[in-house]
């Protein structure tokens, strides 16, 4: 009896073995496939969002330089704080037009610079709730000109905001400074 009850242990335990691991294996490859199709339906599509949205990021400043991120990041921020309208480059003249008086001196001696177009105007319903000026450089933002333009809208009441371009200008930090107007 001693050489059979070997064989029947041996052959028990390599069956055990056998089906042991076949059971593993089924299971692991059941629990992967199905860790795989979580992946592909939650994770992947978010990750392709931010990849999107980072390749336009890159591509914009590559095009336009850093004042094309900087409208993307304000881009983001308005899509998420519900629906507003960005408009682009607003004449000095069109906000003169909606509160009838001239916002800068006209007629100065010769070398006298028009005030720079407001670079961005965040319309709500037709209201604008926000322009927005956006420097490249400190000089530009000091002009006498572009100074009257921002008295104006202080006189006036006229949100205004400036950012300048040079600076890092983080999402967070732009969305804490226009949250108060929207």
């Amino acid at each position: 009896m001693g050489l059979f009850d070997r064989i029947v242990r041996n052959v028990t335990r390599e069956a055990t073995r056998t089906i042991t691991n076949a059971v593993s294996d089924s299971v692991s490859t059941a629990v992967n496939s199905k860790i795989r199709e979580m992946v592909d339906e939650n994770v992947t599509p978010v990750v392709n969002r931010q990849v999107d949205k980072l390749s336009q990021a890159a591509e914009a400043v590559k095009e336009h330089g850093k004042h094309a991120l900087f409208e993307v990041k304000l881009k983001e921020i308005l899509e998420s704080n519900g629906s507003y309208e960005l408009k682009n480059m607003i004449s000095v003249e069109e906000l003169e037009q909606g509160y009838g008086q001239d916002a800068y001196t006209r007629g100065r001696t010769n070398g006298y610079k028009q005030p720079a177009p407001i670079s961005y105007g965040i319309y709500q319903d037709g209201v604008c709730k926000l322009y927005i000026r956006l420097w490249k450089e400190y000089s530009e933002y000091n002009r006498a000109v572009n100074r009257e333009v921002l008295d104006y809208c202080k006189r006036y009441d006229i949100p205004m905001l400036d950012f300048f371009e040079y600076l890092p200008n983080e999402s967070a930090y732009i969305k804490e400074r226009i949250a108060s107007y929207l």
